[in-house]
């Protein structure tokens, strides 16, 4: 029974320093989900190429949102089914490491109640497809003109954030007001940013990725230290236990002569 229980301890340990082989291309690491922001100024793809990101997948439609729902190829499509489509196009969505979720113009016509009820199904259903993922959600979404419209904008980043804290998301804060009143990083309708405005949104999340991802890693190696002492301490405890059965025997062998 020791020599199993060593033995099981034993694999414990060495499992948490040997390299595991990396995932292929088919297993992206970081998912995208966004609205029409990401289509016109391609925000994702800028953040990708900012932060490094060599492995990553997007599902983007414009119109969507937590709780904002258009029709696409006959079904109600929000940030749920654009997850979930993402999700079945990839080998394995268990090999995703972050989801990274950004929107918000098109909730600006739903309650407080509807977004956050909205959120929540979000991140259960992440939780269920990609169980291993951080997720993170930012407000993008601003008018060109510091319109009348721009605290209503606020108000559902605020409801943004009281979702990711209510859900284990992390709020990428920066994004908050980015674009706002900045006309000439907007098309001609003045609520789709061109490029050059995807420009200041990559920027902003391409540096809160690297910073959570130093953090991150900053922890896990942490955590990896403390299980390998404790799995150390153990082996210790039953090494000295060992000896001490051995010592007993030879004490017994000894009075018997």
């Amino acid at each position: 029974m020791k020599l199993r229980y060593l033995i099981t301890v034993l694999f414990v340990l060495f499992s948490r320093i040997l390299p595991v082989e990396a995932a292929g291309w088919e297993y992206p690491k970081v998912l995208f989900i966004g609205d029409s922001y990401a289509l016109t100024s391609d925000w994702p793809n800028q953040t990708a190429y900012l932060a490094g990101i060599e492995e990553y997948s997007i599902g983007a439609l414009g119109g969507t949102g937590f709780a904002a729902v258009v029709p696409d190829n006959g079904k109600d499509t929000d940030f749920i089914v654009l997850l979930e489509d993402a999700c079945a196009q990839m080998s394995n969505s268990a090999y995703v490491e972050w989801i990274i979720v950004e929107g918000g113009f098109n909730d600006q016509m739903y309650t407080e109640e509807e977004i956050l009820a909205g959120m929540q199904r979000f991140a259960q259903k992440a939780k269920e497809l990609c169980p291993y993922a951080k997720m993170a959600v930012g407000m993008n979404g601003w008018h060109a003109a510091d319109s009348g419209s721009v605290h209503v904008l606020r108000s559902v980043a605020e409801t943004y954030r009281k979702g990711a804290g209510e859900n284990g998301m992390m709020f990428i804060n920066d994004l908050t007001g980015c674009l706002n009143g900045q006309g000439n990083v907007f098309m001609d309708d003045g609520i789709h940013p061109t490029p050059d405005g995807g420009a200041v949104i990559a920027h902003i999340t391409a540096d809160w990725y690297a910073e959570a991802s130093a953090q991150q890693a900053a922890f896990e190696k942490s955590e990896n230290f403390k299980g390998l002492a404790v799995n150390l301490a153990v082996l210790g405890s039953i090494f000295a236990g060992s000896y001490t059965v051995l010592a007993r025997k030879k004490k017994k062998l000894s009075i018997g002569k």
